[in-house]
């Protein structure tokens, strides 16, 4: 019981670690789970501005990638790949921009007005806040 109970605590730890963000003229402050599985899903493509969302994903085999579907679009990595591929098939909508390191999100993400993407707090340094903002996301 002990080893579940101390698992539990280093995965709600873990979530807690990552932090959605934006460039710092995006007007959004705050976001629901469920419009973030949106945009992560294709589904909702421009900002409330008119201007265009570039989701940027992390890299599959990267862990704080499969916390973030985990927690954020309650997914598992299968589903979200087998979801990518129907709309591949479909030629519907397209997966978002993946990158293989958490400082290259955080690149884009200042040089983007439109991006959103997400990185494990400790990435984030103070001086890096002048151009991104953290958004917070409620339930």
């Amino acid at each position: 019981m002990i080893i579940l109970l101390n698992f539990f605590f280093i995965s709600i730890n873990n979530y807690a670690k990552i932090v959605v963000i934006v460039n710092k003229s995006n007007k959004i402050k705050v976001l629901s789970k469920s419009m973030l599985k949106k945009i992560f899903l294709g589904k909702k493509t421009r900002w409330n501005d008119g201007r265009k969302i570039k989701a940027i994903n992390l890299h599959p085999s990267l862990i704080v990638r499969k916390n973030f579907e985990k927690e954020f679009l309650k997914m598992s990595p299968r589903k979200v790949q087998k979801y990518w591929i129907r709309q591949a098939i479909r030629g519907n909508i397209y997966p978002p921009v993946t990158l293989s390191y958490q400082s290259i999100v955080l690149r884009n993400v200042v040089q983007d007005k439109g991006a959103i993407g997400y990185v494990e707090k400790k990435f984030l340094k103070v001086k890096l806040l002048k151009w991104i903002k953290i958004i917070r996301i409620k339930k």
